[in-house]
């Protein structure tokens, strides 16, 4: 298994760091960036990872939760399927453009915004979600059923 950090800043550009703690093992080396993936018009408000449904312990699905996603539908979560081939199977320092990244498909939250913290129960198959609004709670059941399939659902959470 290969580990990553990956980490958003106030930009559309997830960051991919292969080594956090600095070059060749050293404490306080500057920090290697093995990937800069452009997200496109999407702004990440979260970011989490599912287990993907492949025997590949490095085959994840990617939640990036968003507020608007440039289409005005609203805020939800675009899920990506190639965070494998994008992060381990192409060269370092290489950087993404979100035309080659692409969302395999998007949940549209409906009546809800300001969508945060994200936190995943696999044992228990549910995903909580904070919101700004109301300081709520959110709770999704099976959150592997809802974020598997291609284009855009809607889903309304669990209270």
């Amino acid at each position: 298994m290969t580990n990553f950090l990956l980490a958003a800043t106030g930009g559309n550009m997830l960051y991919a760091i292969s080594r956090p703690e600095g070059k060749g093992g050293s404490t306080g080396g500057s920090k290697i960036i093995d990937k800069q993936i452009s997200l496109g018009t999407i702004i990440p408000t979260s970011l989490t990872l599912l287990e993907g449904n492949t025997a590949d312990k490095n085959e994840k699905l990617l939640l990036v939760g968003f507020e608007n996603d440039g289409t005005n539908k609203g805020n939800g979560f675009a899920v990506y399927t190639i965070l494998k081939q994008e992060l381990i199977d192409r060269p370092r320092d290489t950087i993404v453009a979100a035309s080659r990244f692409v969302p395999t498909l998007k949940v549209y939250v409906q009546g809800k915004t300001d969508l945060g913290a994200v936190s995943y129960a696999p044992n228990r198959k549910l995903l909580a979600v904070a919101t700004g609004e109301g300081k709520e709670v959110l709770f999704f059941r099976n959150p592997k059923e809802l974020f598997t399939g291609t284009g855009e659902k809607l889903s309304l959470p669990i209270m």
